[in-house]
């Protein structure tokens, strides 16, 4: 927010500086300089010399490096942005699971198994990302990462896989292992909705 205010604010000062430069005071009777209250005000503030210039100029480029992540103002290394790659990756496939299980009134076996393969992506990509880096992001968001959406992808896609590939030969204690894991993932994953819509906007926006 700030970096824009500077940005857009640097920007505006240079061009009104600009065109106030190339429309001089017109001339009154008697050769003397005819100034209206605006020009005489536009005077005051932006003819403050090429230091003023200079300065506002060099807020400007800083502010524009800063927005768009460029050279030393850049905030994440190369590796750095790989993994944050695979956290907007990780929401992505959780995203599409979701949203291939909303659509479908009754999913068929073959929805559950792509919904399954996007939720175990979701997690590879998840786990390489390092907590201390999603702290960054904000304060809260490794703990709520690992707490919920991992263990939730952890406990979900354990026990999606085997409804998805269960035999009538499995002993019940198995298929109760199972229900209690898609219920454990179920629940974790939306305490994990719950949060993240709420601070979604605020963490993509960091990362861009």
């Amino acid at each position: 927010m700030i970096v824009d205010i500077v940005f857009y604010g640097s920007i505006a000062y240079l061009v009104a500086m600009m065109v106030w430069r190339f429309f001089p005071a017109g001339k009154a009777k008697g050769g003397r300089t005819r100034e209206s209250r605006v020009t005489a005000l536009a005077r005051r503030v932006l003819g403050r010399g090429w230091v003023v210039f200079g300065v506002v100029l060099f807020l400007a480029l800083a502010s524009c490096a800063i927005k768009y992540d460029l050279g030393p103002f850049n905030p994440w290394s190369d590796q750095e942005r790989t993994e944050l790659d695979h956290f907007v990756e990780a929401v992505n496939y959780y995203d599409e699971a979701t949203g291939l299980y909303l659509d479908k009134a009754k999913p068929s076996p073959e929805d559950w198994e792509s919904v399954s393969a996007m939720l175990q992506a979701a997690l590879a990509e998840g786990e390489q990302v390092r907590p201390e880096l999603l702290k960054r992001l904000h304060p809260e968001l490794d703990k709520q990462f690992s707490d919920l959406f991992l263990a939730g992808l952890h406990a979900g896609t354990y026990g999606l896989h085997f409804y998805t590939s269960r035999s009538k030969t499995d002993a019940d204690s198995v298929i109760q292992r199972a229900q209690d894991s898609l219920v454990m993932g179920r629940r974790l994953l939306g305490e994990w909705n719950n949060w993240f819509k709420t601070e979604r906007d605020q963490i993509l926006d960091e990362i861009e």
